[in-house]
């Protein structure tokens, strides 16, 4: 667990939608406005009462650099498990979400695990990933109507995201709080030459659980 000294967690902002009013369905937005330190996150993320699913974008479109896959296992992966054993990772790869003209949109898997069983869901994303969910407060509601349909009937949905600080530099640096921060760095993103895990190394930077 990182040691060095953190703020307190800065206040979120909560969104309360009312999906479909016949069915007294909700959804509840929890987004923490600015990055912190990986600590923060997982101490928020530890809170949560019961099972969690927890989204994050892992294989940049090129590969997924050590540094980041590092970063991810030792600073977010292990301390999630270790305070939440319920806790459920979802590791997405932006090589599926290819807009190259000759893959078929109709080959993305029409189903997930999200769409099969409703729980509580949170999104660990690097720096300013805040700037893409902006509109979400406004636009969840018919998301979830479009691809879920009926099967939200009744259904109370909390939905969280957190956003953790990051940067290649802070490998090369003994006390953080010493780093400004690139807010365009991310985990998955950085050049092939530095390193890249392979389908071999894989589980070297999975938790062991």
């Amino acid at each position: 667990m990182f040691l060095n000294s953190i703020s307190s967690l800065a206040p979120t902002t909560i969104y309360m939608l009312e999906t479909k009013k016949e069915s007294k369905s909700f959804v509840t937005l929890d987004i923490q406005p600015d990055p912190v330190w990986p600590a923060e996150v997982i101490n928020s993320l530890a809170t949560i009462e019961g099972p969690v699913d927890i989204y994050c974008w892992y294989e940049g479109p090129a590969c997924l650099p050590i540094k980041g896959a590092t970063f991810m296992l030792k600073y977010l992966f292990e301390p999630l498990f270790e305070l939440k054993k319920d806790a459920k990772l979802f590791l997405y790869s932006l090589n599926g979400w290819n807009f190259n003209p000759k893959i078929i949109a109709g080959n993305i898997p029409q189903t997930t695990a999200l769409g099969r069983a409703i729980v509580e869901i949170a999104f660990m994303l690097p720096n300013d990933e805040a700037k893409y969910y902006q509109d979400y407060p406004q636009d969840i509601e018919k998301m979830l109507q479009a691809d879920f349909g009926d099967t939200l009937n009744d259904m109370e949905i909390n939905i969280r995201f957190r956003f953790f600080n990051y940067d290649p530099q802070l490998f090369d640096s003994n006390t953080w709080n010493e780093i400004e921060i690139d807010k365009s760095s991310r985990p998955y993103l950085g050049l092939v030459k530095s390193g890249c895990v392979s389908a071999k190394q894989i589980k070297n930077y999975l938790p062991k659980i």
